[in-house]
């Protein structure tokens, strides 16, 4: 394996210039550089380390003769022991390329160049010169980088309008042997024009390219071996047929039908789609997306998590109730501030033994004194629950770690938090919800607070549930509660999409969701006058205890909203029998199915799913720790169920993953995909990844525009990052 930079020869200088940047530690031409941090930065952005050969590409004649004979005396100067490899390709019958004939045979042996450093490198880094010779031979060489690829085009510029400084091209052989002198330091500068990967049409057509033989590369090492004193200097003789250019254009006209044909037998193959613009990658980066495991091994974590950041996401099941940890819960509480003095004699009373408790750090305690989070609400006749609830959780804002143990006690280790049943998860988001958000203040912060995570997170696009008539009140009207939330997101609209989803409970009071139905098909109605709206209401959602209320008793109660078109999700399957999902899909008509852990128990009702494209949104972190799966990381789950993700993926079936509540979870969204590969025996890939994140925009309840505009969105941002990780 070796590194290779490669350029054409004009003027001698450029070799020099060109190491100076690849092999400062051969002579440091830059150290005096006004840009010397950004040349290094320059440097370990691009993963630019000292070259071990470098090629050389230059006409025949005696036009060159001068340049190479001054290459030779620099660098018959260098250290012995560090100067890299050098190999000197004249172009046969190319004296001026004052022909086209004479340019057609020098793209030629261009194209062969490339192409042969980049099989010889067998792994190592190829690194191309866009300076030196005629502008033709730049050409050829960025065209060649389009084909072949390169890990850094370099380029350098020279400033000859210093005062005083010499002209970089009458410089000499000493003037190259140490640093350009500070009052010079600007007058050449290298950057790096771009990384090239190869052009996937190469890999998509069975036919060998011509190449230079690799014996002869082989060879022309062999001589150098013997003889190190002096560069290899070598005539290269073109075939006039042209027979790799002329096969690169061919491929070039066939692409289109190269790249159809490729990408559809790919996706014979598949499951599930991937961002199509994937497929155009290079067959070796596509098998490397496949064949990088993610959730497997606890030391890599931190890194893989990094990785998952950079992906930009969608999130379709997050409940506004659930979103806030103990730092944030106490950031929403602080917004209430102004009204808690208001009722500071009410309160003191109560919170002056809680106040100790706390000071003493006495968890135990604290808990006895307040009974359950719930009673917390109704602690004092006359306070709001906000209020007593906000203040409550600001006896803790010097201590939000004890306010952590206090909610979660044991849960905070991970085995502990694990099957602990849905009863006692949701008691753990007892000072959220409707305990705190019925304070317009504190549900402006917690809108605030689950938008920035989101942002944070690189999550484009976002749909909050909420239930506006749960933090309704006669000073504080539903419909206000609503334009709340929309206008706070609405604060973010530059770099998140947003839409409201309505949840109704099970198990809540049928006016509740009567109320609920009536709101929702009045926002419709305006937003159908309005035309154009921010933050849309784009879906109604069922909830809670799925053995409270079957599906067929509320189909009644929300036939106004199905009449009002509007997208349905439904909590079902997650700790009940397949027919409760069956129940949500055919009786009201759900798009998308909330957690569906128990589907794989029904084979008909899964065809049906694949059938009519409906979406699962699994909640990996809530379903661990209400139902209990097992965790590649975590050796006690050993003996419990398989999470069913990778069954659903190999089905076909259109996973999605979500938070559900991330604040209670102890969650985000880049680690809920992480969780999903840790639940995920032998973890999932990169490119399983990325088709479930691909899974969520096509999901989405957006407009249909929005949703094709953060589609193609996304796609970019991954193409991006893949070209840059991988």
């Amino acid at each position: 394996m070796a590194d290779i930079l490669l350029t054409t020869l004009g003027t001698w200088q450029i070799l020099p210039e060109l190491l100076g940047f690849t092999n400062p530690d051969i002579v440091d031409i830059f150290r005096n550089h006004p840009q010397k941090e950004k040349i290094r930065n320059s440097r370990r952005l691009f993963d630019i380390t000292p070259v071990d050969e470098v090629w050389v590409v230059s006409t025949s004649g005696q036009f060159i003769e001068k340049s190479l004979k001054k290459v030779n005396e620099w660098y018959s100067r260098l250290e012995r022991t560090k100067r890299p490899v050098l190999k000197i390709w004249q172009v046969e019958g190319t004296e001026d390329l004052s022909s086209e004939d004479e340019c057609r045979k020098m793209s030629e042996a261009i194209h062969t160049m490339v192409h042969g450093a980049s099989q010889y490198s067998e792994g190592g880094k190829l690194f191309l010169s866009l300076t030196g010779g005629r502008k033709t031979m730049s050409t050829d060489l960025q065209k060649a980088a389009a084909w072949f690829g390169c890990q850094a085009m370099i380029h350098v510029v020279d400033n000859p309008s210093i005062k005083g400084s010499p002209v970089p091209s009458k410089m000499d052989v000493d003037d190259f042997l140490r640093p350009i002198p500070a009052e010079y330091g600007e007058l050449i500068t290298p950057f790096v024009v771009d990384k090239f990967p190869p052009n996937p049409v190469l890999s998509i057509s069975k036919k060998e390219l011509p190449v230079l033989a690799k014996a002869m590369l082989q060879e022309a090492s062999s001589d150098l071996l013997s003889n190190l004193e002096n560069p290899v200097q070598m005539l290269l003789r073109v075939n006039p047929d042209l027979p790799l250019t002329n096969t690169l254009d061919k491929r070039q006209s066939d692409a289109g039908y190269l790249m159809c044909n490729y990408t559809n037998t790919m996706l014979q193959g598949e499951t599930v789609t991937n961002f199509l613009a994937l497929y155009s990658l290079p067959e070796d980066t596509i098998k490397a997306l496949k064949n990088f495991k993610m959730g497997c091994n606890p030391e890599e974590e931190r890194k893989e998590l990094q990785l998952i950041e950079q992906i930009p996401k969608a999130e379709l099941h997050c409940h506004l109730g659930g979103v806030a940890d103990v730092f944030e819960l106490i950031r929403i509480a602080k917004a209430a501030e102004g009204d808690i003095r208001s009722f500071s004699s009410s309160l003191n009373n109560w919170l002056n033994p809680l106040k100790e408790a706390v000071r003493q750090k006495d968890a135990s305690k604290i808990t006895f004194l307040i009974k359950s989070f719930k009673d917390i609400r109704q602690a004092l006749p006359g306070v709001p629950a906000h209020i007593t609830t906000a203040s409550f959780i600001l006896i803790f804002k010097d201590n939000p770690e004890l306010l952590d143990e206090v909610i979660y006690g044991d849960y905070r280790q991970e085995e502990c938090f694990c099957g602990i049943e849905f009863d006692a998860y949701e008691r753990t988001g007892d000072l959220q919800g409707s305990g705190l958000l019925t304070h317009p203040s504190c549900l402006r912060e917690a809108c605030r607070v689950i938008a920035e995570k989101a942002i944070a997170d690189n999550v484009i696009y976002l749909e909050l549930r909420c239930s506006p008539v749960n933090y309704a009140s006669d000073s504080f009207p539903e419909y206000a509660v609503y334009e709340t939330i929309c206008n706070t997101l609405e604060e973010y609209a530059e770099v998140l999409t947003c839409s409201i989803i309505f949840i109704a409970s099970r198990h809540g009071e049928m006016a509740m969701v009567n109320r609920h139905v009536e709101l929702a098909c009045r926002i419709l109605e305006k937003e159908a006058q309005a035309g154009h709206v921010e933050v849309p209401l784009r879906g109604f959602d069922l909830a809670g205890n799925e053995g409270a209320c079957s599906a067929a008793i509320m189909q009644k109660p929300l036939m106004p909203v199905m009449e009002k078109c509007l997208h349905f999700t439904i909590h079902a399957g997650e700790n009940h029998p397949p027919q409760s999902i069956w129940e949500a899909v055919y009786l009201l008509n759900a798009e998308r199915i909330g957690h569906c852990l128990t589907l794989k128990q029904n084979l008909h009702l899964m065809e049906r799913f694949l059938d009519r494209n409906i979406v699962l949104e699994m909640c990996p972190s809530s379903n661990f720790q209400i139902i209990g799966y097992r965790d590649n990381y975590i050796d006690s789950t050993s003996n419990l169920d398989i999470y069913p993700l990778q069954f659903y993926l190999e089905k076909g079936l259109r996973v999605t993953v979500n938070t559900d509540n991330p604040g209670i979870s102890r969650t985000i969204f880049s680690k809920e995909i992480h969780r999903a590969c840790r639940m995920t025996p032998g973890g999932l890939s990169m490119w399983e990844i990325l088709s479930i994140v691909r899974n969520s925009f096509k999901a989405s309840f957006a407009p249909r525009k929005v949703r094709h505009r953060i589609l193609r969105k996304a796609e970019e941002e991954c193409v991006n990052f893949l070209k840059q990780k991988m």
